[in-house]
């Protein structure tokens, strides 16, 4: 059996995957209504899966075209 690879993203990759800067992102976590994907840190350092983000996507897609 095979195993799914995780990819992790650091800060700056998801700031360039959404066009947004820091604070942005910031903002992102601090409004519960918003859902965005909880990052976890390695020394200090955020880090996303990108299976996460991409569910966070379809998510609003789909809630969009609700």
């Amino acid at each position: 059996m095979q195993q799914q690879r995780i990819t992790y993203l650091t800060g700056p990759q998801v700031q360039a995957r959404y066009s947004v800067t820091k604070m942005t992102i910031h903002r992102w976590l601090g409004d519960d209504n918003l859902r965005f994907p909880r990052p976890f840190k390695i020394h200090s350092r955020n880090y996303w899966t990108q299976s996460e983000l991409d569910a966070w996507d379809a998510a609003r897609s789909r809630k969009g075209a609700a």
